[in-house]
C-alpha cells in the first residue's frame, strides 16, 4: 500500500500541482470540471516547456529544477492574484441572467452525479488492466531521463541502458520525464507510476474531458454531457483499450482531445483573451509533447466545433429574424 500510496502522491506533485498553478496565474473564467479536466494538460506543457529549457541551457532536469519551476510559478500567481481571483464556477448559466439557470444548474448537478458514476466505472475497469510489452520500453524511458537527467532523445530513445545506440530522432516524452521527476521524488516503482498515470488519465480525466466539450457545445441540455462521460468510458472499457499494448502515451493523449477542442472553441470564440491564449497555446503544447498523433485529430474536430456552434447560431439568428 505504501508504494500505491507514493504512486498517488507523485502524480499528483507532476500532473496536478504545475497545471493548478498555471491556472492561477492565467487567471482565465472556466468551469470547475474545465479545471479539473485542464490542470494535467497544463502539467504536462509545463514539465516539458522546463525539461526542454533546462536541456537547452545544460542545466540537469531533475527535482531541483522542477521546484524552482513550482515556485516561479507560485510568485507569479501572487503577483496576478493581487487583482483578483478569477474562481471556477459552477455553471456559465446564472438564474439572474437566464430565466431557466435555476433548472440548467439542477440539470448540472445530476450530470455531475452520472460523471462520478462514470469515473467509478472507469476506475474499476482500468486499475486491473495489464500492460502490455510496449509499456517495458516507456518505463525504460523514464528510468534512462532519471538517470540521465535529460530528455534529450540521444540519450533516452536508445536501444540499451548503456546509452550508446540511438533508436530514434525524436519521441515526445512529456509523460516519461513528468515520472521521471515522480519517481526521483517519493522513490516509487516506475510500474506504480505508470499504472497510476493510466488510470489518473482513464478514470478521471476522459469522462471530466467529454463532460466539458459536451457541456460547451450543448448548453442548453446539461444531462448530455453526464451521459457523454458514462457513454465515453463504456465504450473504452471494450475493444478499445490501447492499454492492453501498453500504449500509454497514446492513451492519456486520447483522454485530453475533448477538453483541448473545447478550450480551443472557447478562446477563439467568445473566451478570447491574451490569457486565454497562452493557456491554449500550453494545453496544445501539453498534448503534443505527450503524443504528436493527437494533433491533427484535435485540429479536424476543432473545425467541425466551429461548423456545428457557426451553424446552432444562425438557426437562433434566422429563427429571431423571422419573428419579426
Amino acid at each position: 500500500m505504501s508504494g500505491v500510496l507514493r504512486a498517488g502522491a507523485g502524480i499528483a506533485l507532476v500532473l496536478v500541482v504545475p497545471g493548478v498553478l498555471v491556472l492561477l496565474a492565467a487567471r482565465v473564467r472556466l468551469t470547475i470540471v474545465e479545471w479539473l479536466a485542464l490542470a494535467p494538460a497544463c502539467s504536462l506543457g509545463a514539465v516539458f516547456v522546463l525539461a526542454e529549457f533546462v536541456m537547452v541551457v545544460g542545466i540537469p532536469f531533475a527535482p531541483t529544477a522542477f521546484f524552482v519551476m513550482l515556485v516561479v510559478l507560485a510568485v507569479v500567481v501572487v503577483i496576478r492574484m493581487r487583482r483578483g481571483w478569477v474562481r471556477p464556477v459552477l455553471d456559465r448559466s446564472t438564474a439572474e441572467h437566464d430565466p431557466a439557470g435555476r433548472s440548467r444548474r439542477r440539470g448540472v448537478l445530476v450530470a455531475g452525479a452520472l460523471v462520478v458514476f462514470a469515473i467509478g466505472i472507469a476506475g474499476v475497469t482500468w486499475v486491473h488492466g495489464m500492460e502490455g510489452s510496449d509499456a517495458m520500453n516507456h518505463a525504460f524511458m523514464i528510468r534512462r531521463i532519471s538517470d540521465a537527467e535529460t530528455i534529450d532523445p540521444r540519450h533516452v530513445v536508445t536501444i540499451d541502458s548503456s546509452g550508446m545506440e540511438q533508436a530514434q530522432s525524436y519521441y515526445p516524452l512529456s509523460l516519461h520525464a513528468s515520472l521521471a521527476i515522480a519517481h526521483r521524488v517519493t522513490d516509487s516503482s516506475i510500474g506504480y507510476l505508470l499504472n497510476g498515470a493510466i488510470v489518473f488519465f482513464a478514470a478521471l480525466v476522459f469522462p471530466l474531458s467529454l463532460f466539458a466539450l459536451t457541456r460547451y457545445l450543448v448548453p442548453t441540455e446539461p444531462l448530455a454531457a453526464g451521459f457523454a462521460a458514462v457513454v465515453g468510458v463504456l465504450v473504452t472499457m471494450f475493444p478499445y483499450q490501447p492499454i492492453q499494448w501498453g500504449l500509454i502515451p497514446l492513451a492519456a493523449a486520447m483522454t485530453l482531445v475533448p477538453i483541448t477542442v473545447m478550450l480551443l472553441l472557447r478562446t477563439a470564440g467568445s473566451g478570447w483573451s491574451h490569457a486565454a491564449a497562452a493557456l491554449t497555446a500550453l494545453v496544445v503544447v501539453g498534448v503534443f509533447s505527450l503524443h504528436s498523433s493527437e494533433i491533427p485529430l484535435i485540429a479536424g474536430l476543432a473545425v467541425l466545433g466551429v461548423v456545428f456552434t457557426a451553424g446552432r447560431q444562425w438557426t437562433v439568428l434566422r429563427h429571431s429574424v423571422s419573428r419579426l
